[in-house]
């Protein structure tokens, strides 16, 4: 009942900073550009603390934690006429328009600063071990053995699988690995072009013979869709997938998800391993469109492990490329986001996919466990995604309020306010909906 209690004030206190932080943003930006903040609440509904500053504005905490508001002085509010200038909408189009921004960026930006520190001080990841080689494949004949280390290729360091994968992709490396009993460094020159002549796969690295290992990630089930061909199959939680159409996964993900992308729409014998019991199962994979290519899916989440001490890496980097990492890194996330907002409304993405405040609950504790480094990271991506929900333009949201300026702008006259009304219902009803959702979600992935 403790680590509950203490989980749930964990994720109380994240999500109060994140909300400040972007509320923060509203409030400076209003400040610098002289508009009159009235109340700065972090939380929305009853008021169960306050205080007021010099200035007159009020500074709130609300009893319902999962939201917040910064209310500026408007044309329906009470001031006196030389007061005026400091309401909202007698500013300019472009100090409306950076004000609303100025709450994501502040989400973007904490993030980036989060993410330098990191980079600076040492990113955690994992060695790029080879987990397994297939047999009789080039990897096998050059005398590649699993548990290696790959160092370098082409004397440049390697820091992930996706390097290698690239790497690959030449017709000729220079791959330097270091053998796990002894430490002696090899090296080995690879003609890929004769490879690339006959594949069997299309994945580069399986097609050399390779494994890699992805030390997190276990072929064991965390999670499965809801009516998802998983799902219909009977497939359960904590079932370990052991063979896909007798070719076996080697607990490797990698593998397994490779497997299965590949084979859209096609019948698969799989074994899993339940209660120690091997069970065979007949599922017809699913079909979803990725990059305008046909991918199969089952419709299961793996389940993450912790990553032990000998598989452990720090990666560093120089304030100058850490800052570009940072910076990298909270881009590559909005556009993740963006493409699963996308797919979400044009149906290739189910809503079962949606995750609520129980998901972002657990995150958090996981992360914790794993390490503060971990729970920094954890509170990063949250940032990312509070930002970038903010800019939908549903009204309600900061991206409805800059649709509605936009428009106004456009329009060269104010919406009609029983027009603003009815849209902030139909999107209060939205956001209800979606969340609603989310909960089921996240109800539904706990059992």
């Amino acid at each position: 009942m403790l680590h509950f209690f203490l989980n749930c004030f964990l994720f109380l206190i994240s999500i109060g900073m994140l909300i400040t932080i972007h509320e923060f943003g509203h409030f400076w930006i209003a400040r610098k550009f002289g508009v009159h903040v009235e109340k700065f609440s972090i939380g929305i509904g009853k008021v169960i603390w306050n205080f007021f500053d010099k200035k007159g504005t009020e500074y709130a905490i609300s009893i319902f934690p999962l939201g917040g508001y910064v209310k500026m002085l408007d044309v329906n509010s009470n001031f006196t006429p030389n007061k005026k200038f400091q309401t909202f909408s007698e500013q300019s189009f472009w100090k409306k328009f950076i004000i609303i921004l100025s709450g994501p960026l502040h989400n973007f930006l904490f993030s980036i600063i989060l993410f330098w520190g990191i980079f600076m001080l040492g990113m955690p990841s994992y060695k790029i071990i080879i987990q397994d080689v297939i047999p009789n494949s080039e990897a096998d004949q050059l005398g590649i053995s699993a548990n290696m280390e790959i160092k370098k290729i082409n004397d440049i360091k390697v820091l992930d699988w996706n390097n290698i994968y690239e790497n690959f992709k030449k017709d000729t490396i220079l791959i330097k690995l270091i053998h796990p009993n002894n430490f002696i460094t090899i090296e080995k020159k690879i003609k890929l072009k004769n490879i690339k002549l006959n594949l069997n796969y299309d994945d580069p690295i399986i097609n050399f013979g390779i494994i890699p290992l992805i030390p997190n990630v276990s072929t064991r089930i965390e999670s499965i869709a809801l009516n998802s061909p998983a799902m219909q199959s009977d497939f359960q939680k904590d079932d370990k997938i052991i063979k896909i159409n007798n070719v076996e996964i080697k607990d490797s993900w990698y593998l397994l998800s490779y497997i299965l992308r590949k084979n859209p729409n096609k019948t698969l014998i799989i074994d899993i391993e339940r209660n120690n019991k091997i069970i065979q199962k007949k599922v017809l994979s699913g079909t979803k469109i990725v990059n305008n290519v046909q991918e199969g899916f089952l419709g299961i989440t793996p389940k993450m492990q912790p990553i032990i001490e000998k598989h452990k890496t720090l990666i560093y980097y120089n304030p100058i490329t850490a800052l570009y990492m940072s910076c990298k890194k909270v881009v590559h996330v909005i556009c993740m986001i963006l493409k699963m907002l996308v797919k979400l409304c044009i149906g290739q993405l189910s809503l079962n996919n949606l995750s609520g405040p129980i998901s972002i609950a657990k995150g958090m504790s996981d992360s914790i466990h794993h390490g503060i480094v971990y729970y920094i990271i954890f509170l990063s991506l949250i940032s990312i995604n509070l930002g970038v929900i903010n800019l939908i333009p549903v009204p309600v949201l900061d991206g409805g309020h800059i649709l509605f300026l936009i428009i106004e702008k456009c329009l060269r006259s104010p919406i009609p306010k029983k027009v603003q009304i009815i849209s902030y219902q139909i999107g209060f009803t939205i956001i209800i909906v979606l969340m609603t959702v989310a909960i089921l979600n996240d109800f539904f992935k706990l059992k």
